[in-house]
């Protein structure tokens, strides 16, 4: 829904800055290509960016 709104830059700089975020309970679902692609650019946006 926040790449339907244009909410979705604003949704991955969020979660950027979480120190831990806990993925569970993602139930009988299969993603499809666009769900994989945002589950691994939210997963990558924070590479390296906590690390001193």
């Amino acid at each position: 829904m926040a790449r339907l709104d244009g909410r979705f830059p604003r949704l991955i700089d969020k979660l950027a800055r979480v120190q831990l975020l806990v993925l569970e309970d993602w139930g009988n679902h299969a993603f499809n290509d666009q769900q994989r692609l945002d589950l691994l650019e939210s997963s990558k946006s924070d590479t390296g960016a906590n690390q001193r």
